[in-house]
């Protein structure tokens, strides 16, 4: 079994070489490592070529579109491998990820192999893990990977479900596309397993996307989350059998992150009226969502606030509660 691993990258020289060596450094040798870069103006490029020399599994593209959605989707138009995965150019995966990734595919036939995720900062220090883990706790496996975090990093994708249904990244989004890519790829799946090791050793580094205040970028977020119901909805009983979850989805990526993050510092109550209608239209009663049914008083009282448009009038107070 071959895994095609892309490594979209753009201006990352100062951790490049780490990445790929720890690709090179892979217990699980059949694999072909695509290295993708996004119009780089540092030596990122003279050290991917470098270590190329040195390991002919790697192959560095060009990609002239911006975009790490862009990137991605160019590196999987090159993938030969049997199952796909994506690595940051910025974070570096310990020697057995993809042994027991492709492992745990293989054995139980997976559509998706996931592992655990190891956050740490630029120091090198762990981050806290309250928000790792997936808030279903029970046997279904498409379940439990829409109540988790989305990144697209450590998880292995069958090619064949990826071709089958043209699953790529939107390129018209910078914002939770990955959301979108994992959400949907769960759509179309028979199994998803999961292996509790962390693997996958991502940097929090503090000049990334997600770090930097950007209304209009924001906005992108109705995008997304609206993709991800015309997928659901489309499919034929899927938005009735995962209405919980993608409910959930909804309150996590925009209720509680993206409107929170940019109606308060911003104070945009455009974003924030919009989010409003928003959420009454996709899911009426969201304020009822099982996996928040056991919050505590603060986060009642803002779902409160939040619902009949009062949170911009508390704004200090909810940030104050935020920090």
């Amino acid at each position: 079994m071959k895994i095609s691993i892309i490594v979209p990258v753009y201006n990352r020289e100062k951790y490049i070489e780490k990445c790929l060596r720890s690709l090179i450094a892979q217990s699980y040798e059949k694999i072909e490592i695509i290295v993708v870069d996004n119009n780089s103006k540092d030596d990122s490029v003279a050290i991917i070529k470098k270590l190329a020399k040195e390991d002919t599994r790697i192959k560095l593209y060009g990609c002239k579109k911006q975009g790490v959605s862009a990137a991605r989707n160019y590196g999987l138009a090159k993938a030969t491998g049997d199952y796909v995965t994506f690595v940051d150019s910025d974070d570096y995966c310990l020697s057995h990820m993809i042994q027991l990734l492709s492992e745990n595919a293989r054995e139980n036939d997976s559509d998706i192999s996931v592992c655990a995720i190891d956050s740490r900062n630029e120091s090198g220090e762990k981050l806290p893990e309250e928000n790792s883990k997936s808030q279903y706790q029970g046997r279904n496996c498409v379940k439990r990977n829409l109540c988790a975090p989305a990144a697209v990093y450590g998880k292995l994708f069958k090619t064949e479900i990826l071709k089958k249904y043209q699953i790529t990244f939107r390129e018209d989004i910078s914002l939770a596309e990955d959301l979108a890519f994992v959400t949907e790829v769960a759509a179309h799946t028979n199994k998803i397993s999961f292996i509790d090791d962390a693997c996958y050793v991502y940097i929090s580094q503090n000049d990334s996307l997600m770090h930097a205040l950007n209304p209009e970028r924001e906005y992108q977020i109705f995008n997304a989350l609206g993709y991800i119901y015309g997928v659901y909805d489309k499919e034929a009983g899927l938005l009735d059998k995962y209405h919980n979850e993608i409910e959930r989805m909804f309150i996590a990526n925009l209720v509680l992150s993206s409107s929170t993050r940019y109606m308060l510092p911003e104070n945009d109550e455009i974003f924030y009226k919009q989010a409003i209608a928003f959420m009454r239209l996709h899911f009426p009663k969201w304020h009822k969502n099982k996996y928040y049914a056991k919050r505590d008083m603060k986060v009642k009282l803002f779902f409160w606030l939040y619902r009949y448009g009062y949170a911009l009038k508390f704004r200090k107070i909810i940030s104050r509660n935020r920090s």
